[in-house]
């Protein structure tokens, strides 16, 4: 039961950040929740163990902040009219979903250079822009609610994107009823994965999360830093998030 609503390795620099408020997003989430009050959600637990690298939110919901990539002109549809799971790309490794990452050099991957419109995964990597360095991005910080979420791990395009007319616009039944998950999670190859290196998630509802964020940035390939400890990390990210400026 759901509830109804409508490359290459870098260092990316921050520039700016924009928030973008939603007044009922709290109270969505409290209902979102209920439904999972009684429920074995074994998503849930993996999740506890297999952590992500974005801070969890809210675990009733299974609530997290994830990145999504995509161009300019696709940011300012997003952010002004949200995503239609309606008019998704079929050709995805999942089907007419939207995709989301807890890596922020995943979803980098597919925003394109401004200028020329190359230099993403969709449009090819030859990108000979004069100044790259000087030139600004921005990337989609979403609270997403993942909900029950099934786990792949051994993935099978048949399964889990479908072919021609069958191709796949929800995330798979449940294997002892009728009802399908909330969400999928791709699972990356440290993990037991056997396709990507790094997770993917995706959701096939509208209503499931929204963009918070708009993160201007810049590209650099110099003075590329050791990563930080994680859960250090993961606390200065959740404290950054919720205290920042409205």
């Amino acid at each position: 039961m759901q509830p109804r609503s409508q490359p290459p390795k870098i260092d990316e620099v921050k520039s700016s950040v924009v928030r973008i408020s939603v007044k009922n997003w709290a109270e969505f989430v409290s209902e979102f929740s209920k439904q999972y009050l009684n429920l074995n959600c074994q998503g849930s637990k993996y999740l506890k163990v297999n952590k992500m690298l974005t801070p969890m939110i809210d675990a009733s919901a299974s609530e997290y902040w994830l990145f999504h990539g995509c161009s300019k002109q696709t940011v300012c549809k997003l952010t002004h009219e949200g995503y239609d799971p309606r008019v998704s790309n079929l050709d995805g490794m999942f089907g007419g979903g939207f995709y989301l990452a807890a890596n922020s050099s995943k979803s980098n991957q597919y925003i394109m250079c401004p200028n020329c419109k190359r230099n993403s995964i969709f449009t090819g990597i030859r990108c000979k822009c004069r100044n790259q360095e000087e030139m600004e991005f921005q990337i989609l910080i979403y609270r997403a609610l993942l909900g029950d979420l099934h786990i792949v791990v051994d993935y099978d395009p048949k399964k889990y994107r479908g072919k021609g007319k069958d191709r796949i616009r929800r995330a798979p039944i449940k294997a002892n009823n009728n009802n399908v998950y909330d969400s999928v999670l791709a699972e990356k190859q440290k993990y037991g994965g056997n396709k990507l290196k790094y997770r993917e998630i995706i959701l096939y509802e509208s209503y499931q999360a929204y963009p918070e964020y708009v993160v201007t940035f810049k590209r650099s390939a110099a003075n590329v830093r050791v990563p930080a400890c994680g859960d250090d990390l993961l606390n200065k990210c959740y404290d950054f998030l919720t205290n920042r400026a409205e």
